[in-house]
């Protein structure tokens, strides 16, 4: 069996991360690996996980998130961006939506005192609208890494890394030539801010296209 250019890089791909995933499980020391089960932080992360997106639950983000004050900071909101419960279970709805498949398929979750993290990777294909832009059936993938602060067992502040300015290139929000460096926080295309609205903040994709 042949395998093509693109069969033979996501097989690589998948091997580098798999191997990453190992080298952190090695590397980290046990005591902040799991942890006990019952660790609220760790707790709070596995939800994220297995609840909110693999189980397809975004409602149960408001047992998860602050109600009094819970600020994203992410590659297109460096300096963090307050927001309501509303808007993060809207804005993950949205994307379920339009990515229904779309999985963590592996993953490692961190948790020491009130601090918690995952680092994951995942996976699905575009297969119905996302705000104003089209499904296209694309495969889509790409790694994850959110570091979660809580306050009595919710999420008060939330660091997100993952490759965003792909991914607003491949939905058409930003031109191809766009960086973070060259034109920082807030720059969108006007048609997105006409036609889509303000970009949802709460929005950890972290993903690469493959048609």
């Amino acid at each position: 069996m042949v395998l093509t250019r693109k069969a033979k890089t996501m097989f690589r791909t998948r091997v580098i991360w798999f191997l990453l995933l190992l080298l952190l499980i090695t590397a980290v020391p046990v005591s902040s690996q799991d942890g006990s089960p019952t660790n609220p932080a760790r707790a709070n992360a596995y939800a994220w996980v297995e609840l909110v997106r693999n189980g397809r639950h975004p409602e149960i983000s408001a047992a998860l998130i602050s109600p009094d004050s819970y600020t994203v900071y992410n590659p297109f909101q460096p300096a963090g961006a307050p927001v309501s419960i509303d808007d993060a279970i809207a804005g993950e709805a949205a994307f379920q939506t339009a990515f229904p498949d779309m999985q963590f398929t592996h993953y490692l979750i961190l948790a020491q005192g009130n601090y918690a993290a995952y680092v994951t990777y995942q996976e699905g294909h575009f297969q119905a609208p996302y705000f104003d832009v089209q499904p296209t059936g694309d495969y889509w993938h790409g790694p994850l890494v959110a570091l979660l602060e809580l306050d009595d067992g919710k999420v008060v502040r939330e660091f997100d890394a993952w490759n965003q300015q792909a991914f607003l290139q491949d939905m058409g929000w930003v031109e191809p030539t766009y960086t973070f460096n060259a034109q920082p926080v807030g720059c969108r295309t006007r048609q997105h801010i006409d036609h889509a609205g303000p970009a949802p903040v709460h929005d950890p994709h972290g993903l690469q296209r493959h048609g």
